[in-house]
């Protein structure tokens, strides 16, 4: 009976080869493309080629957006001051006119009363304080003239000095009088008396020369008690508060 077989033993040599195989069989179908390779190093630069024709005009582009303003520039330095023109020359001097005619003579006025010397005024008197109730606004100082000729013929309104010269004894009413405003000899206005003094003819502290009826001026007045009074202007009742008028001769 045969016994297990035995390990195998080594190979032995190659046999020489056979001969070459039969001939080539038919070209199998491709194959997938295989993965690209690394790119290979650059070539040489070719030579450049000719320029080419200039291609025509594209279409306008919509116009934009207009920027923002800019800041104001600083302001210029002054320019330098120019040189002074020279003065004009003078024009000729006109031609004298002819000196014109000598005018008529007016008539002569009525003679006036005999004077007596005296730097005062002559008939210095006080006819009274009118019974009518009157404002500061008369039409002026001829009107407040007016009324007081209108009671006592032939007399006018008083200013201040005149009033004070007469020494009247006569009673201030109870709610006072009108009087004018005086000036002194240098033409400023007083409430004082003097034989040089005359009459005020401006506007302040006579309800504006007798022409307001409202408290927007001065007024010079008489008190009750024969007190000479100023009221300001803007002071309540001022030239609205109706009075007697002092009337002198």
């Amino acid at each position: 009976m045969a016994g297990p077989p035995g390990p195998p033993g080594p190979a032995g040599p190659a046999g020489p080869a056979g001969p070459a195989g039969g001939p080539a069989g038919p070209t199998g179908p491709a194959g997938p493309a295989g993965a690209a390779g690394p790119a290979g190093p650059a070539g040489p630069a070719g030579e450049k080629g000719d320029k080419g024709d200039r291609g025509d005009p594209g279409a306008a582009g919509a116009p934009g957006a207009p920027g923002a303003t800019g800041a104001t520039g600083a302001t210029g330095a002054t320019g330098a001051k120019g040189d002074k023109g020279d003065p004009g020359t003078p024009g000729a001097p006109g031609t004298k006119g002819d000196k014109g005619d000598r005018g008529d003579p007016g008539p002569q006025g009525p003679s006036g009363q005999a004077g007596s010397g005296s730097a005062a005024e002559d008939g210095i008197g006080f006819a009274g304080f009118t019974a009518g109730r009157y404002t500061g606004g008369q039409g002026g100082r001829d009107g407040m003239h007016a009324v007081c000729n209108a009671e006592f013929s032939g007399s006018h309104f008083c200013h201040l000095s005149e009033y004070v010269q007469t020494s009247t004894a006569a009673t201030v009413p109870d709610d006072g009088a009108w009087v004018d405003a005086s000036v002194d000899v240098e033409g400023n206005i007083t409430w004082s008396a003097g034989l040089h003094f005359g009459r005020y003819s401006g506007l302040s502290w006579t309800c504006g020369g007798w022409n307001l009826s409202s408290n927007q001026s001065g007024a010079t007045w008489l008190g009750p008690n024969g007190q000479i009074n100023t009221t300001g202007s803007g002071v309540a009742p001022g030239c609205t508060a109706s009075r007697p008028m002092a009337c002198c001769l």
